[in-house]
């Protein structure tokens, strides 16, 4: 069962940015014709993508992302080994 938190569409994704350094893997959630949110499928997120983080992931080793206006799940791990360079201003 989702958590309705962790799926919504908030618009407030202030917590921090980042232009990543290097490519990490996604999960992108996609939006039903219902409205309600699942997850959609695997993809790359390449090295220079902006991104935002937008709250809690669906387990405590991810988080919920926003980048180019669709929002995904990413491994903390993956935004921690981001190079010192990477544009990063983690909250």
């Amino acid at each position: 069962m989702w958590n309705a938190e962790v799926v919504s569409m908030s618009l407030d994704c202030s917590e921090s940015s980042c232009v990543l350094s290097e490519e990490i893997l996604a999960m992108e959630l996609i939006s039903t014709p219902t409205g309600q949110m699942q997850l959609g499928p695997l993809c790359s997120l390449p090295k220079g993508a902006e991104i935002e983080v937008c709250g809690a992931g669906f387990n405590d080793r991810t988080t919920k992302i926003r980048s180019h206006g669709q929002f995904f799940f990413v491994f903390l791990q993956d935004l921690e080994n981001q190079s010192p360079r990477a544009e990063c201003a983690w909250a």
